[in-house]
């Protein structure tokens, strides 16, 4: 396995290029670049794409290689995976540098990680029974009668055994009528006080759909009033 894995580019001879993940001699990990070879080409994803899932699938992979883990202990053992991902503070530079990565960011790697594994199956590189440790597979006979198939059979589902509640991103705060008022007055020109005022009634300060909070307003209308 991969004690240390890293995403790497790989530039074919036609100048097109994907990433791939190399191990600490800078040797491609065959299962992994077949996996995303086939994305970049086969799929026809671009080319960032695969440089984003070399990047998470390296995490994966490390990780396996340092506990001593095979591909299909990996997937049995997902769980694991996921509270080291929710306990290890991020590395790379960025605004959630020095900080656990957030449920958003950890079901992203979980979905790479079943999207290679997928992949890893119908290649016959692992076993199938892995995906029974990364999905529970249910019907739809306790469902609704108006959310079952039209034809009246059995259908069956298959959702992901490992996933984080990722609540929603809060909605900035409101700015209120007196403070866009004096946003408006802080305004030096007639074609600042036209674009406001547009902004306005065209709904870019209605409930929900306001672009400033009201602290940036009040910068904006400090900044005005000191010019």
């Amino acid at each position: 396995m991969v004690a240390s894995g890293r995403a790497f580019r790989v530039e074919l001879p036609d100048g097109r290029a994907y990433w791939t993940v190399v191990d600490e001699e800078y040797v491609r990990v065959a299962v992994a670049d077949q996996f995303l070879f086939d994305l970049r080409f086969g799929r026809d994803r671009a080319e960032s794409t695969t440089r984003v899932y070399a990047g998470e699938l390296a995490r994966f992979l490390t990780w396996c290689g340092r506990t001593g883990r095979s591909l299909e202990d990996g997937a049995r053992h997902l769980s694991r995976f996921v509270l080291v991902l929710r306990t290890t503070p991020a590395e790379r530079a960025g605004a959630g540098q020095g900080r656990p990565p957030g449920a958003a960011r950890i079901n992203h790697v979980l979905a790479v990680v079943r999207e290679f594994f997928k992949h890893a199956v119908a290649a016959k590189a692992v076993d199938a029974s892995v995906l029974g440790a990364l999905y529970e597979v249910g019907d739809d006979r306790f469902l609704p009668a108006e959310l079952r198939a039209e034809g009246g059979g059995l259908r069956y589902r298959a959702r992901p055994r490992h996933r984080l509640r990722a609540g929603r991103a809060a909605s900035p705060e409101a700015a209120s009528q007196a403070e866009w008022e004096a946003l408006l007055e802080a305004a030096t020109s007639w074609r600042e006080r036209f674009l406001l005022v547009l902004l306005w009634f065209c709904g870019m300060f209605s409930r929900g759909h306001r672009p400033w909070r009201k602290s940036s307003l009040r910068v904006c209308a400090a900044q005005r009033l000191m010019e």
